[in-house]
């Protein structure tokens, strides 16, 4: 009887620490905290509040937004000015998100992309455009931030769908302050930009496109390294891709025919 009764409490004891073990090592989804904070990102944007689209970024100098209008602009400072300054003359914002897509890389990495239409009155004019996005999410102390924003026309051609406002040259002064060197101009194409494929390699990319890219952003967290690459064509034709542990995870283009 007593024998019985070790084993039996020997059983329960096992039994309490496999659901012990079970229960530490359980993963946590992070997925629904980043899908709120790009939620909160939608909602400022729709309602043209500064303080509350800025929040969902890392407040640093080296965020790095790629702009819809084939711009780019690094640094938190200066993106609140830019949104401040096209804030104070934007009303009647609309803007539809489809295909939300979460992915969470590690416990403090993930990534939202997704497709998106806006419309809105910029200066008393009503405008439109339509794209594609892709956030870069870190997880910072408790709160999940956006360090990285890369968003550009849906399939643009010659009169690419991008807002008047938007509408714009970069300058010397509005490049200054990214730490790049741009190299030769690629002999980019529509029809290369359509062989690139979600999982490819870095080096395969650079096969198809002729050319070496420029990194324009490139982070390591634990065991994953994140890395964006321009390609310059000219005449404001780019392409731009995002890598992952050097697998390609998406890809934009401007004005390829």
């Amino acid at each position: 009887m007593k024998n019985f009764a070790l084993i039996g409490f020997i059983i329960v004891a096992l039994t309490g620490s496999v659901f012990s073990q079970k229960k530490t090592t359980a993963k946590v989804d992070h997925s629904k905290e980043v899908r709120a904070v790009f939620d909160i990102l939608i909602e400022g944007i729709k309602s043209s509040d500064v303080e509350k689209v800025m929040s969902v970024y890392e407040k640093s100098d080296r965020t790095l937004f790629f702009n819809n209008n084939g711009s780019a602009t690094i640094g938190w400072e200066t993106m609140r000015a830019n949104r401040e300054r096209l804030y104070s003359k934007t009303t009647n914002v609309t803007l539809e998100t489809t295909g939300v897509r979460v992915e969470t890389l590690s416990p403090t990495t993930a990534y939202v992309s997704c497709k998106w239409k806006q419309t809105q009155d910029f200066d008393g004019k009503a405008e439109s455009a339509s794209g594609r996005m892709t956030l870069v999410f870190k997880k910072i102390g408790k709160d999940w931030k956006v360090v990285h924003l890369h968003t550009s026309p849906d399939m643009p051609d010659a009169n690419r769908p991008v807002m008047p406002s938007e509408r714009t040259t970069p300058t010397p002064d509005s490049v200054s302050y990214i730490n790049i060197s741009f190299g030769a101009e690629s002999q980019l194409s529509l029809a290369k930009y359509k062989r690139l494929k979600t999982g490819m390699s870095y080096r395969a990319v650079v096969s198809i496109l002729g050319s070496e890219g420029e990194v324009t952003f490139s982070e390591t967290v634990g065991n994953y390294q994140i890395r964006s690459y321009k390609w310059d064509g000219g005449n404001y034709r780019m392409i731009f891709a995002t890598f992952t542990n050097d697998k390609m995870t998406s890809k934009t283009q401007a004005n390829l025919d």
